[in-house]
């Protein structure tokens, strides 16, 4: 197996860290789920994927899994824009947008989605 290797960046190295300390389970509710979107902070608005949307209840991990599965070289549009991201020195952050009940998560993401 081959993994990505981006330039190293100790800022954006620093950056996965403290979004990861950030989404810690301890900061969400029990029973609570979140709805969130993947943005490159320094690309903005004009960034075709700042739309990307997703569901967790685990936030810290999944974040954590899309940063290793875009550097393990996983093959899907998302973690390709990914390493693009990581190519140019940055690293995507994970933004919660919305706290829901787990019963409604499927629900809520499908309704951004939209």
């Amino acid at each position: 197996m081959t993994l990505y290797a981006p330039p190293y960046d100790a800022r954006a190295a620093a950056r996965v860290r403290s979004t990861t300390r950030e989404l810690r389970p301890a900061r969400l509710a029990a029973g609570m789920g979140v709805i969130y979107r993947l943005v490159d902070l320094a690309q903005g608005d004009d960034d075709q994927f700042r739309t990307y949307i997703g569901a967790t209840k685990v936030p810290h991990q999944r974040y954590r899994k899309h940063i290793n599965d875009a550097l393990r070289g996983k093959d899907s549009p998302i973690y390709r824009w990914m390493r693009r991201v990581f190519d140019a020195g940055s690293v995507p952050v994970l933004e919660v947008i919305e706290c829901v009940p787990l019963r409604e998560l499927q629900a809520a993401e499908r309704n951004w989605i939209a």
